[in-house]
């Protein structure tokens, strides 16, 4: 089976206040990405995807891509803000790109078989990976359309402690089938610990609910759909220079239009990220626990 891994990297970093893309956490100075790069190859991946801004190319070239370019294929495409359909412009006050689903369709050409879809800023773990790829495997297709698959974390094992954070929202059938996903953001514990608040919308949701992380399982039949819905995403919000197209939206909406059925594959996994420059001490420490265990060399690639 082809399988090509896909990684968001081209956020801007606001919050983290630089390049997280190539900040160094592991021994021999691995960015995060890298990480997940290693889990996928052993995963069964054969390709590998980079979605950066094309103004940190070079950099990335050199200081991450020329890593491993000897152990996978590996390309970069940009996302820009411009990379719109003809007849369409950017809004005026438009400052970033157009969200995760845009991301993913900048993408669109280099894709070869099903992809999987990972932030670039995200830690998922071994096992999340070879779960979903294993997952993939038996085709496209089955009786109820297409077959995606998304591996869900607990809520609360997602959360930084330096500030707030957006995550999809799952609502699972008894089969572990989604049925809903939606985008929350501003999420952080209440002052007690025991429950999520969204700062946004005053919503308070249960620890243990299933998040997605964009660790998403995608079939080659899933891209026109979201090319149609990035069209009408632009057609009702042309004038919405914050307006975001998110990916996980985007998947909800087409299983809940009978377009494929999508498995929550639950983990026992532990998701750490770089949301925050505070949290890349952590980020560190934690990688090097794994290596410290066995789970990862100290020199990544060798």
């Amino acid at each position: 089976m082809d399988c090509t891994l896909v990684v968001l990297a081209a956020g801007m970093g606001n919050r983290f206040g630089g390049l997280k893309q190539l900040a160094g956490v592991g021994v021999g100075g691995e960015t995060l990405l890298e990480y997940g790069v290693f889990d996928a190859i052993r995963a069964g991946v054969g390709k590998v995807v980079f979605v950066i801004r094309e103004d940190f190319a070079k950099d990335f070239g050199e200081q991450v891509v020329a890593r491993f370019q000897d152990k996978v294929e590996a390309v970069c495409v940009y996302q820009s803000l411009d990379g719109l359909p003809d007849g369409y412009s950017v809004p005026l006050g438009r400052e970033k790109p157009w969200g995760t689903g845009h991301a993913l369709l900048a993408a669109k050409d280099e894709v070869r078989g099903a992809c999987v879809v990972i932030n670039g800023d995200d830690f998922y773990g071994a096992t999340a990976y070879r779960d979903l790829v294993s997952y993939l495997k038996p085709g496209e297709r089955d009786d109820r359309g297409l077959r995606y698959g998304m591996v869900g974390y607990e809520l609360k094992r997602t959360l930084s402690n330096h500030g707030s954070v957006s995550r999809g929202i799952c609502e699972v059938d008894g089969e572990g089938y989604l049925v809903s996903l939606s985008e929350h953001t501003q999420l952080s514990w209440n002052e007690a610990y025991t429950e999520v608040v969204s700062a946004n919308t005053g919503t308070s949701l249960a620890g243990d609910v299933p998040v997605s992380l964009n660790l998403f399982g995608l079939q080659p039949g899933f891209f026109p759909y979201l090319e149609t819905e990035f069209l009408h995403f632009l057609d009702d919000h042309h004038s919405d220079p914050k307006a975001e197209f998110f990916l996980p939206e985007v998947v909800s909406r087409h299983v809940k239009s009978g377009g494929g059925t999508l498995r929550v594959i639950p983990t026992q996994e532990c998701w750490f990220g770089m949301t925050y420059a505070e949290d890349r001490d952590a980020v560190t420490k934690a990688i090097r626990e794994r290596v410290r265990d066995g789970l990862y060399p100290e020199s990544l690639w060798g």
